[in-house]
């Protein structure tokens, strides 16, 4: 069952703050390396940073399955069993194919700890320059399954910016809060 819920974060001014709270990969990685959950990742608007986050984790190669980057629609059809018609209906930046992503993840790699990510990095404006679409909104998908139990849902965030930089940076961010949430609902400890 999805649980789909919506939050909206205002932006983070300081971008120290936000380097700060990137060093939460660093407490993931050794919770998962310590109870030894694999995880797989995918991305499309942060392109790897997810991956090259978590690889800073000495050891992390125990149980870090995969990461695959699927910028286009195609790699997420061809990698990932994204549905062409919910590209087309919904958008790639959308909860409904972040889901697809997440799900094609876990089918493919059978880790423990799926992630995706997919949204806008900036604007996305039409030919006059106004804005067609805004950036800083993207959808984290995340399945974790434990003892008999399993945790699949969907999280929306916007940022409020159009900083590609900080959107990407604030995206990974969220990424590793969400697996901290999801690992304590199922009871892990995190140190």
């Amino acid at each position: 069952m999805l649980n789909e819920k919506i939050k909206i974060l205002d932006r983070i001014d300081d971008l120290d703050e936000l380097d700060e709270d990137l060093n939460n990969h660093i407490r993931v990685g050794q919770c998962l390396i310590e109870n030894n959950i694999t995880i797989s990742a995918c991305e499309s608007m942060t392109g790897g940073l997810f991956a090259s986050k978590l690889v800073e984790n000495v050891g992390i190669s125990k149980v870090f399955d995969r990461a695959i980057i699927t910028y286009t629609d195609k790699a997420k059809m061809d990698e990932l069993c994204v549905n062409r018609q919910t590209l087309e209906e919904y958008t790639a930046e959308s909860s409904q194919v972040a889901l697809e992503m997440v799900q094609g993840l876990k089918a493919k790699t059978k880790s423990r700890l799926n992630i995706s990510v997919t949204g806008l990095a900036n604007n996305v404006l039409d030919k006059k320059g106004l804005v067609k679409r805004e950036g800083g909104i993207f959808y984290i998908g995340i399945i974790y399954e434990y003892d008999d139990n399993k945790i699949e849902k969907v999280v929306m965030f916007d940022s409020k910016s159009n900083d590609r930089d900080f959107n990407r940076n604030f995206a990974v961010t969220e990424m590793f809060n969400e697996i901290e949430n999801v690992l304590r609902e199922s009871k892990i400890i995190l140190k």
